[in-house]
């Protein structure tokens, strides 16, 4: 117990670090490729958020999703990749090779539904690639080029989401 408190002090300094040296990557439109993570508290987050491949017309290879809960427990209705703070090393680097590689391999759209003060979340979120990091609280800002303030209602986080993508593909048309 006490370690996982040294990891997440030691993951929030590595975010505020992550963040700084943050370079911005150029938002492609049309979009091809979405990551979504979320925590155990918002898997049902996922069933709406999904709809967004369709939506966008995401091949299932460019469309990922990660699930953060606290052990590596079965979770019935989701199959996605997981982790849990065993993947996280005492100096907040990953150390499991699949969510490294979920880290490294850019995307066009990154979408994290987790809980505010979830800094295991966090902390993958800002070690992904994104052309745009979406989020959903102002505690977060640094994090994110989006903030969508919808609480927990799952539809209209993805409606106002759209609605941000049309209009910046209209005005990348322009």
């Amino acid at each position: 117990m006490i370690r996982n408190g040294i990891k997440l002090s030691v993951a929030k300094r590595k975010i505020s670090r992550l963040v700084e040296a943050r370079e911005q990557e150029n938002f492609k439109i049309p979009v091809k490729s979405i990551g979504i993570i979320a925590d155990l508290k918002n898997i049902k987050a996922f069933e709406v958020l999904e709809q967004l491949r369709d939506q966008l017309n995401i091949k299932s290879k460019n469309f990922k999703t990660l699930l953060y809960a606290e052990s590596h427990q079965s979770i019935q209705d989701y199959s996605g990749q997981r982790y849990s703070l065993r993947d996280i090393d005492i100096k907040a680097s990953v150390k499991n090779e699949a969510l490294e590689k979920f880290t490294s391999e850019p995307v066009d759209l990154l979408i994290t539904f987790a809980e505010e003060n979830n800094t295991a979340v966090h902390l993958i979120t800002a070690f992904c690639k994104a052309g745009i990091k979406v989020g959903r609280y102002r505690k977060n800002e640094a994090l994110y080029d989006i903030i969508l303030q919808a609480d927990n209602d799952h539809e209209l986080f993805v409606d106002e989401l759209m609605k941000y993508i049309k209009n910046l593909k209209k005005s990348n048309n322009e």
